[in-house]
């Protein structure tokens, strides 16, 4: 090239839009994918509307060097959106939740690449939170939206829920968490752990039932999360000597490492967060039998699955986990290789430039 210059590669800034960033699954996901970003390529840009609380991982965002636009409301946050991406000659917007969805649909100018990635299957989860008739138009407010952008399923069992509800099309990249050095080895084999929020979907009051039978009572269970249940849970199970209540913890890989299983009886998930952490500390599962925590069970030796509220099934699926000889380090692997936030992030890297690519095709 003349004058010995080389053209230096057009970065591609990714908006994020995201109402905040409560702890929860889907910033989770998001930090996991910012985490691992190649800065060199890609530079994330955070939008959130609503005010920050104690239990916000904006730090954690700060302390990665990404920026986090906060705005006063979704008037302010709409205009910042139109006027930062004028600035800017390649941007992808991506977006997460209903109205991050919506706001990407009305705001992003035509010539942009669109992106959502669902973490639900909004005719279950709307439903549970919102009641029937709401939870029903809200889902299908939320999937007409889809239809107008690039959708991405957090898992294939979102995927497969939602193609043969809708016939939308969607793609599917899983979710992915950090995998650090040091896991857990085979312990006391009598400790459980239940990590994430305390509400009625992820029916903690089933699992707390269980664990206070007498048959059960030499098997410890430890409660880490918050939520609207958690304070008459507490009230109810507080004389239950093998029930531990520990609220919301700052840093949960502590427990991880001092735990043998994890287990949840959730009615509905995406691709739960906190059972892809426990895998990442080689921890067996005992999962209820849902669609997207069989997909985990079927994907990889982890663990052990029982039917959603049966209790004695549930007795004979722990005391079979119990009993299950697994190599933890190399079920780990096998959980390296299909959830961890490397694999996941450069699916998503690769879907960027893909959509940014197919864009210059049709702009010419």
């Amino acid at each position: 090239m003349k004058g010995g210059h080389s053209r230096q590669p057009t970065k591609i800034y990714i908006f994020f839009l995201i109402s905040s960033l409560k702890r929860c699954g889907p910033v989770n996901v998001l930090f996991s994918l910012v985490n691992r970003f190649d800065f060199a390529k890609f530079t994330p840009i955070i939008f959130t509307f609503k005010n920050e609380t104690e239990n916000s991982r904006l730090s954690d965002f700060s302390t990665v060097g990404v920026e986090v636009v906060q705005c006063a409301g979704i008037l302010a946050y709409i205009r910042q959106l139109r006027q930062r991406q004028q600035q800017y000659a390649s941007v992808i917007f991506h977006s997460h939740g209903i109205i991050p969805d919506f706001i990407n649909l009305m705001v992003a100018s035509a010539k942009r690449v669109k992106i959502s990635t669902l973490h639900n299957f909004p005719f279950e989860d709307y439903s549970m939170t919102f009641g029937g008739i709401m939870g029903r138009l809200m889902a299908q407010g939320h999937l007409f939206i889809e239809k107008r952008l690039v959708a991405v399923a957090c898992s294939a069992t979102i995927k497969t829920q939602i193609e043969k509800k809708t016939g939308l099309r969607l793609l599917s990249i899983a979710n992915g968490v950090p995998f650090t050095d040091c896991f857990v080895k085979k312990g006391s084999s009598k400790r459980f752990l239940y990590l994430g929020e305390v509400n009625h979907r992820k029916n903690v009051d089933f699992l707390l039932r269980m664990f206070a039978l007498p048959s059960l009572s030499k098997y410890s269970l430890t409660i880490v999360g918050e939520g609207p249940l958690l304070e008459p849970l507490k009230a109810r199970y507080h004389a239950t000597a093998n029930i531990t209540f520990l609220g919301h913890v700052d840093h949960p890989e502590q427990y991880l490492r001092k735990t043998d299983y994890l287990v949840s009886a959730s009615l509905s998930e995406g691709l739960p967060m906190a059972v892809l952490e426990g895998l990442s500390y080689g921890l067996p599962v005992l999962l209820s039998d849902i669609p997207s925590h069989l997909q985990l069970l079927n994907s990889g030796n982890f663990g052990r699955g029982f039917h959603v509220d049966d209790s004695r099934d549930f007795k004979v699926q722990l005391e079979q986990l119990l009993r299950q000889k697994l190599d933890r380090a190399a079920f780990r692997k096998n959980a390296y290789e299909q959830y961890s936030d490397v694999v996941m992030t450069k699916r998503y890297a690769a879907l960027y430039q893909k959509l940014l690519d197919d864009q210059k095709e049709v702009l010419g």
